[in-house]
C-alpha cells in the first residue's frame, strides 16, 4: 500500500494556488468584450463639466436626464447634435469603451460617423456624453500627439441654371506640433466634410464629404493649400455661413488625432453680373469665380478687334489710291 508524499502534497496544493491566483488577475485586468486590450475609459475633459448624456435606446437617442440644449439625431451609425451652448468635447461611448474627440474652435454642431472613429473600430455607437465649452480647447486625452492649424476662404456662390449653387472655396492646413520631435512624423489627412448654414439663424443646408481633402499628405514644412468646391440649395437666402472640418492621424501607424480641427467662412449669393453669360451658368468645381465675366470677355471683345482690322484694311486702300492718282 503506497503512501501519500506530504511535502509533494503541499507543493502540489501551492502551484494549483498560484494558478488559481493568477487566472483570477488576468480576468480582473482583460475587459469584458472581444479579448480588447487597452480599453479607453475616458470622459470630459478637466475643466469643461458634463453638459448632456444621450444613449441609444429604440431606434432613437435619448437624453439621460436634462438635455441641456442639446439635441441628437440620427442612428447608432451616424448620429448629429445641436446645442444651444458650445461644446468643448462629445464622450463616445461604444459598449465598454469611451474616447473624448475634442473640437478645435467649440462648436455648437456636429455629426458623428462610427466609421471614421478609428479607437471603436467600426462599432456602433451606444452613447454620447456632451462636455461644456467655455472657449478654451482643452487637449484630447489620447490618440496621436501631432497638430495642425487649419484656415478657410471663401468667395461667393455662383448661381446655377437649376436653382442650385456652386461655393468655390480654399483650405490651408499647415502642422505646428510636436516641435520637439527629431524625427518627422508623416502626417495625413483622414476625414474632411464641409457643412453650409444659414447666416440668421444656423439651419444647416449641406453636409457633404471633401474626397479632394481626404487622404491628402500634410508637408512638414509648408502648407497643404487644396481647392474645392460644395454645390447646393440656398433656399432663397442670400447670406451663409460655411465649415470645413477634419481629422487627421499618423501616415506610418494611422494612429489618430482624437480632434475635430473647423474652419469657418461667411458667404452670400454671387451679384448677377459676375455670373458668367450673367445668367448663372453652371461652373466646373475647379474653376474659381472670375468676377467679371470670365469666359465671356474674349466674346464680347472679338467685334471690336474685328472693327479695328477692317479700318486698317480701308486705310491701306485709301493709301494705295492716293498713291497711283499722284502718280498718274
Amino acid at each position: 500500500m503506497e503512501h501519500a508524499n506530504p511535502s509533494g502534497l503541499r507543493w502540489r496544493t501551492l502551484l494549483l494556488g498560484a494558478v488559481a491566483m493568477l487566472s483570477l488577475l488576468a480576468s480582473a485586468l482583460v475587459p469584458v468584450g472581444a479579448g480588447a486590450q487597452n480599453v479607453p475609459h475616458e470622459s470630459c475633459p478637466a475643466g469643461n463639466p458634463l453638459l448632456a448624456s444621450f444613449r441609444y435606446e429604440g431606434g432613437r437617442w435619448a437624453p439621460v436626464g436634462d438635455s441641456n440644449g442639446v439635441q441628437v439625431s440620427g442612428s447608432s451609425r451616424v448620429a448629429s447634435f445641436v446645442s444651444s451652448s458650445r461644446i468643448a468635447a462629445v464622450v463616445v461611448r461604444s459598449g465598454h469603451m469611451s474616447v473624448n474627440y475634442v473640437y478645435d474652435p467649440n462648436d455648437t454642431s456636429g455629426t458623428l460617423n462610427a466609421s471614421s472613429l478609428q479607437p471603436i473600430n467600426g462599432a456602433n455607437l451606444s452613447g454620447l456624453d456632451f462636455c461644456a465649452g467655455h472657449g478654451a480647447v482643452p487637449p484630447p486625452s489620447s490618440g496621436s500627439r501631432v497638430s495642425i492649424d487649419i484656415e478657410g476662404a471663401a468667395g461667393c456662390a455662383m448661381p446655377n441654371r437649376d436653382g442650385t449653387a456652386t461655393l468655390t472655396g480654399t483650405v490651408m492646413i499647415r502642422k505646428h506640433s510636436p516641435k520637439t520631435t527629431h524625427k518627422p512624423v508623416a502626417t495625413q489627412v483622414l476625414t474632411a466634410e464641409d457643412t453650409i448654414f444659414r447666416a440668421d439663424d444656423g439651419a444647416q443646408l449641406a453636409h457633404v464629404s471633401l474626397p479632394v481633402l481626404m487622404g491628402r499628405a500634410i508637408p512638414q514644412s509648408r502648407a497643404l493649400k487644396v481647392n474645392y468646391s460644395v454645390t447646393f440649395d440656398p433656399r432663397q437666402v442670400g447670406e451663409f455661413s460655411n465649415r470645413v472640418q477634419v481629422t487627421i492621424g499618423q501616415s506610418a501607424s494611422g494612429l489618430e488625432r482624437h480632434k475635430f480641427y473647423s474652419t469657418w467662412s461667411n458667404f452670400s449669393m454671387c451679384s448677377q453680373s459676375s455670373a458668367l453669360g450673367g445668367g448663372g451658368a453652371d461652373i466646373p468645381s475647379s474653376m474659381p469665380s472670375t468676377g467679371g465675366g470670365g469666359a465671356s470677355m474674349p466674346r464680347a471683345g472679338a467685334p471690336a478687334i474685328a472693327a479695328v482690322g477692317l479700318t486698317g484694311v480701308l486705310s491701306a486702300l485709301a493709301a494705295l489710291a492716293w498713291r497711283r492718282a499722284h502718280r498718274a
